[in-house]
């Protein structure tokens, strides 16, 4: 979790960064196997009320930070294993969708662009 600057944004660290060194404007914290699945606690802290808890709890004036204290005040909802299993795949299957259709949007919107410049290059029938 970032706690200086962009406050509260949550990221799964893969074990291959074990023994990396992290800055001081993060703090890594770990969970207990099979009680939460870490993409489960990302996926809510980085939600709209896992941000508003955030929120409430950053101090400073000219650079926000959040404090272990803080942090440890988040409130998490853990559902069985099993439940937030099948929130992550399912979150996870949109993620995925919702890529492939940017993308497509992507290269819809360059193809209409080319389209519109021969239009007016002349190159194109307008038909």
């Amino acid at each position: 979790m970032s706690r200086s600057g962009s406050v509260g944004i949550v990221a799964v660290v893969p074990s291959e960064a074990n023994g990396f060194a992290f800055g001081s404007f993060q703090i890594k914290f770990r969970l207990r196997k099979g009680l939460a699945n870490p993409f489960f606690i990302a996926y809510f802290l980085n939600s709209a009320i896992g941000k508003a808890q955030v929120e409430q709890q950053k101090t400073g004036s000219i650079q926000m930070n959040i404090t272990i204290e803080g942090i440890k005040a988040l409130k998490v909802p853990l559902p069985a294993i099993e439940i937030q299993n099948k929130i992550v795949q399912e979150a996870d299957e949109l993620r995925t969708k919702a890529n492939f259709l940017r993308h497509q949007a992507e290269d819809i919107l360059l193809s209409a662009k080319a389209r519109v410049e021969r239009m007016i290059l002349g190159q194109e029938d307008m038909t």
